[in-house]
């Protein structure tokens, strides 16, 4: 049977099961590059050689493992909501006295402070729904649902999708899939989509992601998966097609140098890999598969795109060597209550109390954790919610050797504020209720 892309077959029932499923395959750690090669052809070989994955979000360096210093100040609306987008910031204030209305305020933000650039009101009603409700577009254009920011300007304008359409940005790409058989492309400027791809159940596949999304290049193309069972040129808008029998269950992971598919039967007690190359097509090869992990472990994979043949010494062989980390979840949920390097002790995930305003929808009444960043050499990690504005927002930060948090003075997550990357080598703290900006550097 030949899928354009694949049909979801049925899934399992237990929650937040196909999520730890695909964390599991794909892994919940994100780090970007090209590693050891292993045995692949000539092709595959040109093709594993230049494969990176670029995600939307800057990843900690290793110099946070000595702690954080404030570098800066500054003083910016209190009871917000603090955005940080590139080299921007956008503090958002909105209330039930305004309606659908927010006040917006925007900074350019730099290792030397934050300095005021714009205001504007927009219509923030709806986010993307199950997704971080703030994402970048092209580093120039901040996406809330339907309304487009300009981060230099604050020009405000609306997009020519619905927000009912699930929007979700691919670098310089939004994919929207407002009904389940169809998913578009825009492309910035555009007032219409630049392609149309086929994709079943597309909407609901994009419902259900939980984490940021992933853009794969490969052989000079651009790729990602739309939910967990169709991967998509994001320039061109075509499906991979991938020959492959009935399965009841399965999800699509990116390999360096192709794709993997990963089935399982619904007792969770039989797997098989099928292995394909780039263009999809005839699997290269097929073998049963074993998870030598018990169920609620999740491995951190990293700190570059694994090859097929690294997937097969994982799957087959039990071969752990490009696992760098673990996370650990309740049974049938996706939230991480533990986390840890290979080589580090055991980080348990403190439980985060809603702050003094109701209006901050960063503050959760409870964390839910579902992934985790590490920098290549794995010394630092960061640890991210489920509810987040931007998919730079973190919650906590661990030095992975000993297991100590590292503190940001004047910050404190567990009180409801909030904490993001700018670069790898800056983060901004901002205090809800007292308005105080800080921008920190690693002490090391």
């Amino acid at each position: 049977m030949t899928l354009s892309p694949a049909s979801p077959a049925r899934q399992p029932d237990r929650p937040g099961l196909r999520a730890v499923l695909v964390a599991v395959l794909a892994g919940a750690l994100t780090l970007a590059g090209v590693g050891a090669l292993g045995w692949v052809t000539s092709a595959d070989q040109r093709t594993a050689m230049s494969a990176t994955n670029v995600r939307p979000y800057a990843l900690p360096e290793g110099g946070w493992a000595q702690g954080a210093t404030r570098v800066w100040s500054a003083q910016v609306p209190a009871g917000a909501e603090v955005v940080v987008a590139g080299d921007y910031l956008v503090a958002v204030e909105r209330s039930a006295s305004t309606g659908t209305s927010a006040a917006l305020t925007g900074y350019r933000v730099d290792a030397s402070g934050a300095t005021q650039a714009w205001t504007a009101t927009a219509d923030l009603t709806a986010g993307t729904v199950g997704e971080a409700p703030f994402q970048v577009w092209d580093s120039t254009t901040l996406v809330h649902g339907t309304t487009l920011i300009d981060l230099a300007t604050g020009t405000v304008s609306t997009a020519p999708w619905s927000a009912a359409d699930r929007p979700v940005v691919l670098e310089d790409r939004v994919v929207t899939c407002p009904d389940s058989e169809s998913c578009y492309g825009w492309a910035p400027g555009s007032s219409a989509p630049v392609w149309t791809a086929k994709v079943p159940s597309g909407h609901r596949e994009l419902e259900s992601m939980t984490q940021a999304p992933t853009v794969y290049h490969r052989d000079g193309a651009r790729y990602a998966l739309v939910g967990a069972h169709a991967a998509v040129n994001i320039d061109t808008g075509e499906a991979i097609a991938f020959t492959m029998p009935a399965l009841q269950g399965w999800t699509i992971a990116a390999a360096a140098d192709g794709w993997a598919i990963a089935s399982w039967d619904l007792s969770q007690e039989y797997w098989h890999i099928y292995s394909y190359g780039i263009k999809g097509g005839e699997a290269t090869e097929d073998y049963p598969g074993t998870t030598p992990w018990v169920a609620n472990e999740t491995p951190q994979y990293g700190p570059h795109p694994r090859t097929r043949g690294q997937f097969k010494d994982l799957w087959a062989d039990g071969d752990l060597s490009t696992i760098i980390g673990w996370g650990y979840h309740p049974q049938d949920s996706d939230c991480l209550d533990r986390v840890r390097a290979v080589d580090g002790p055991t980080i348990e995930v403190p439980t985060i109390s809603a702050g003094a305003s109701a209006d901050v929808i960063a503050q959760t009444s409870m964390s839910c954790a579902t992934w985790v960043t590490m920098t290549p050499e794995h010394t630092v990690m960061t640890v991210r919610l489920k509810d987040r504005l931007t998919d730079n927002a973190f919650a906590f930060m661990h030095d992975t050797s000993t297991g100590e948090a590292v503190t940001f003075e004047g910050t404190d997550v567990m009180a409801g504020d909030q904490l993001s990357m700018v670069t790898e080598s800056l983060a901004v703290g901002y205090d809800v209720d007292a308005g105080t900006l800080n921008g920190y550097v690693p002490a090391g």
